[in-house]
């Protein structure tokens, strides 16, 4: 079972719901990451705006029940569905204006949760994917490593071993085959980089427990379903009505990769109800920020911009609001 919070906005209703889907992680239902709790701060705005919130731990966080180790976004997609059922069973909750927001992970799963499921009357992508996970990884490994200082030699050498690790996954399915296949494959990216450069990193990156780590990570059920999933046949055929947000300084998910990708898909799927907006000076987790890098989240007192919680529930408003009849004068 899972388990969460509901708010509800004061009054009769009935209200508009909305299921809160998490990043990627094991995540509670606040969200809670880097001293911010985002989805506490978003649920108090949505409910505030009169739009009621379910949002909860994912499975095996928290208290909820399941196990999060073996799970991939299909199971999360599983789970966002149970919950707009739970939301649509709830006094004062409009059944047919149920929706999803979700971000990150969340910014996928929204999607895959509206194209198999016609309860779904809306979603709202905060920095979803529109590219397959490899290539977000290498786009978001590369802008976080120069952002860092890192050197050139070793941000390519990264983006290397992960497209290799991933190709490695794809063509052997079988995990115990494909480890010693990928620590292979990384001890020799390491042995390639020049002396001057390996004296720079730091042993604990490069060591054995290192490149297990990073194997393991590649090798779980998540981390394979993530780098192989794309988004964009998924996305073309979303018919409900779209908002997808992106912080222009989002090194995670950045929209210059995403942004193009995403609107093609809503333009190939004929689906005119999609806006896609890139709000100026936003981080990833729609902070204001100074470069976006995901070191500076912490240091940020502000949790969620206001511009963006704001364009959010208004947005989701106005998908029931009735446009004015002019009327004859």
């Amino acid at each position: 079972d899972l388990a969460g919070t509901l708010t509800i906005p004061d009054g009769l209703g009935p209200f508009p719901g909305v299921v809160l889907v998490s990043g990627s992680g094991p995540q509670d239902r606040d969200e809670s990451l880097m001293g911010h709790k985002p989805f506490w701060v978003l649920a108090d705005h949505l409910s505030r705006e009169g739009i009621a919130v379910l949002r909860f731990d994912d499975r095996g966080v928290g208290s909820s029940g399941g196990e999060f180790g073996t799970a991939t976004s299909e199971d999360f997609t599983t789970d966002a569905l149970a919950g707009v059922e739970y939301l649509e069973g709830r006094d004062r909750i409009a059944t047919n204006r149920v929706g999803i927001v979700g971000h990150s992970e969340g910014g996928l799963i929204a999607p895959l949760a509206a194209s198999r499921s016609e309860r779904i009357a809306y979603i709202v992508m905060l920095a979803g994917p529109g590219i397959p996970g490899i290539d977000i990884l290498v786009a978001q490994g590369e802008l976080i490593n120069r952002a860092a200082g890192a050197p050139e030699a070793v941000v390519e050498m990264n983006a290397r071993v992960q497209s290799t690790l991933a190709d490695i996954a794809k063509e052997e399915p079988d995990p115990e085959k494909a480890g010693p296949l990928m620590r292979s494959a990384m001890r020799e990216e390491i042995a390639l980089l020049p002396q001057a450069i390996m004296e720079l990193i730091p042993e604990s990156q490069i060591n054995d427990v290192a490149i297990n780590t990073t194997v393991n990570q590649f090798n779980s059920p998540w981390f394979r379903f993530f780098l192989h999933h794309d988004p964009r046949p998924v996305l073309e055929q979303v018919s409900v009505p779209v908002l997808a947000i992106f912080g222009e300084k989002d090194l995670q998910v950045p929209h210059e990769l995403n942004v193009p990708e995403i609107e093609a898909a809503f333009e190939r799927g004929n689906n005119e109800a999609a806006t896609v907006r890139v709000l100026p000076g936003l981080n990833h987790l729609f902070q204001k920020a100074e470069s976006g890098a995901p070191s500076e989240y912490q240091q940020i007192e502000e949790t969620f911009n206001q511009s963006a919680l704001e364009l959010v529930s208004s947005w989701i408003l106005k998908q029931f609001t009735s446009p004015k009849l002019d009327t004859l004068s």
